[in-house]
């Protein structure tokens, strides 16, 4: 009997995930077309805070931001820092909190 096929959850080293997750985690919303390709997490509509309307652009689901987070977010703040571009802190900081450091790269 052949054996089922199986897909094992795609896994980038730290900092090639933190480089694909980087305007998630700024920003809370992936802003490039290409983010399911790099990452293989499906996007979907967030809703306005305290409304049903629906955003552009999508987000990946809150969960798997923050096992991002938790994987890749040491790695993410080396390369971008605790800072966006108009020096407030980046958005995955602001609802996660600290990540876990580096294990080894």
């Amino acid at each position: 009997m052949p054996r089922k096929r199986t897909h094992g959850k795609r896994r980038l080293d730290p900092y090639s995930g933190a480089e694909a997750w980087a305007d998630v985690f700024r920003t809370g919303f992936a802003m490039f077309d290409d983010f399911t390709t790099k990452t293989g997490v499906a996007l979907e509509p967030r809703c306005i805070e305290g409304t049903d309307i629906p955003t552009q652009p999508l987000a990946p689901p809150r969960a798997a931001t923050e096992e991002a987070w938790r994987a890749y977010g040491p790695a993410f703040l080396r390369l971008y820092g605790r800072e966006d571009a108009r020096g407030r802190m980046v958005w995955a900081l602001q609802n996660f909190g600290e990540p876990q450091c580096l294990q080894s790269a």
